[in-house]
């Protein structure tokens, strides 16, 4: 569970966070090349916050997207681009 910046201070779990992004803010990021072609997703990263009373703590938040699937990672790195983090997660 995480909680957003600028939200309501209730917790959300990372697939309803995920699920409220609206399609423009994705972005379409080319993992590696594959035997058919590239191979892309679309990907998001935002900073959230993760834990509870003195065991909170600022972390990026990164959701990846494929059709029929979906991967979520959480990161203590700043400053990393969104391609660089999306192609080490896949």
């Amino acid at each position: 569970r995480v909680y957003l910046d600028g939200g309501d201070g209730k917790s959300r779990t990372v697939a309803s966070v995920a699920d409220t992004i609206p399609a423009r803010e994705w972005e379409r990021v080319r993992v590696r090349d594959g035997e058919k072609g590239p191979i892309e997703v679309k990907a998001i990263k935002m900073r959230v916050t993760t834990g509870k009373g003195d065991e909170r703590r600022r972390e990026t938040l990164l959701v990846v997207r494929r059709p029929g699937e979906r991967w979520f990672y959480l990161s203590n790195g700043k400053g990393v681009s969104l391609s660089k983090m999306t192609k080490a997660g896949a």
